[in-house]
Parts: C-alpha cells; structure tokens; sequence
C-alpha cells in the first residue's frame, strides 16, 4: 500500500472499487517492511486483523490489535500501523469516503458532521463485545473477500460500505463531561504513579469507582481495559529508557513499574514483539 503523501501529510487515497469513493486492501505488513507510515486522510479507515498482531497508533494513542479484532479510525486523525518485526500480520483496509452519506437528511448531515469532528473520538477498538462491531467486523471481512475473490457489483459493495459507516459513526460521537473528567482523574493517576506497584483497583479508587465502572469509562473513551493500558503505558516508558539511557534491564524493570526483570522481558516481548536487548540494539543499528 505505497502512499502518496502531501506535505502535511494528507494521504491521496487510492479508490480502486468501480466507481466509488472506496478503497479496499489486504495486505501482508512483511511486503511493506512491518509498517504503513504516519497519514490522514478525510476518510474513514476500518482496519481488521486476519492474522497475526497490528499496533495501532492514532492520534498518538497506541492500541494493539490481535487476529480477528479490529479498529475504526476517524476522518482527519493522523494515525500509523506497525506489526511486529518478522510477524505473519496480514490486515483488511477499507477506506469509506464519508460523502457515501450526504444524501441524508440534514439533520443527520449535522450529526454527521459532529462526530467526524476534532471533538469526536479518534477511533473506535472493535474486538467484538457487542452486536453492533461484530456486524462491522463481518462487513469488513466481506469487502475484502470482494476485493480478493469477486462475485460483487459495485452496488453490492456501496450498500456493505454504507452499512458499515452507518452502525460506526453514533459511537464516535464524544463522550460525556462526566465520563470524560472521570477519565482524566484516572489517566492522569495512572501517569503518576505507574512506576509503583498499582492495580486496577488503585485506579478506579483514585476516580471514587467501582471496578465495573472503572472499565466502563474506559471503554467509552475508547481505551483498552485499565490493567492493559497501564501495561501498554510501563511499556513505552520502557522504549524510551532503552532508546536513551545505558541502564540495565533490572534497573528499567524497576522504574517502570514491573514486578521483576523476567516479568518484564516477557511483557515487553508481548508488547513490542521482540525482547529489550533486542529493542535496544535495532535502535542503535
């Protein structure tokens, strides 16, 4: 999928679906080096998972994505996608044009407007916990068996595409003040003390809630699960430290939170796909 980037970099999408403004792919991440490069575009992106593991990255947010989950990436946010070195990772992309809509009313029009705007979520996780992603995620897999075997007209295509963006666009829509402050009470809770020994229950107390609604604000802020996105969060304090300082293993280990060094090595190769030495050592190659 070899982009064509403007200057901001705006990303020329390539339409390669009979006449409509609809781009759809699969693709194998080893062809295109583990990587697709920092873009946007003002359409919506649907990214799932067929095999292997997908780190998303939009808006600067990091989500991992493993085989048969999927994400929704709002108009405008610039995002990248990585897999892990030497990993089997193939995606289905498709690439809506959001003007499939504009024969709406324009009520809706205006509400459509609202939820592709910078108030709007960056982008939706969709692994399945409801009836509405699963009928995304199937969509998504439907277009790319068109794009891959046929037996689709253009219409066909524009109907599955048109459903898709419609069952999408309400979850963009921000979430509440409330939801939201209680949000930042938590992440910014978390941005202070994950180099100490705390739990998802540390979390949710530092918001006054209750486990269950701790991971409920969580989620409708479109972030994975407390105890996930504290592991993601010592991770990348982890990078950082192995890209820029000459400390040990154990000696980051502990500074970031993690229990002990072989916890640690085994998280991050979870995480990252490789060890820390391994990390360490491609970023001084």
């Amino acid at each position: 999928m070899a982009l064509k980037l403007n200057s901001d970099l705006s990303a020329q999408v390539d339409y390669n679906f009979g006449e409509l403004p609809l781009c759809i792919k699969v693709l194998d991440m080893y062809k295109l080096n583990y990587q697709i490069p920092s873009h946007w575009h003002v359409e919506l992106e649907f990214v799932l998972v067929i095999s292997g593991e997908l780190t998303a990255v939009v808006a600067a947010q990091s989500v991992t994505l493993r085989q048969g989950e999927a994400i929704a990436i709002n108009s405008g946010r610039l995002h990248r996608l990585l897999a892990p070195v030497g990993s089997d990772c193939r995606i289905a992309v498709v690439v809506v044009d959001p003007a499939l809509l504009l024969h709406a009313s324009a009520k809706q029009q205006a509400l459509m407007a609202q939820r592709l705007a910078p108030s709007s979520r960056d982008y939706l996780r969709l692994d399945g916990h409801s009836t509405w992603q699963d009928g995304v995620r199937k969509r998504i897999s439907i277009l790319a068996n068109y794009f891959r075997f046929g037996g689709a007209d253009d219409l066909t295509a524009y109907a599955e595409a048109l459903t898709m963006c419609a069952r999408t666009l309400p979850h963009f829509a921000g979430e509440t003040p409330a939801v939201s402050q209680l949000l930042a009470v938590m992440l910014d809770f978390v941005e202070r003390n994950y180099a100490q020994a705390i739990t998802t229950a540390d979390i949710a107390r530092s918001a006054q809630l209750g486990r269950s609604r701790c991971f409920a604000v969580f989620a409708a802020g479109g972030y994975p699960p407390p105890a996930s996105y504290l592991t993601q969060r010592r991770v990348q304090a982890a990078c950082k430290m192995l890209r820029s300082s000459d400390m040990t293993s154990a000696e980051i280990s502990q500074r970031c939170g993690f229990a002990s060094p072989s916890y640690f090595a085994r998280v991050f190769k979870q995480e990252m796909g490789m060890t820390p030495l391994h990390y360490r050592q491609r970023q001084t190659v």
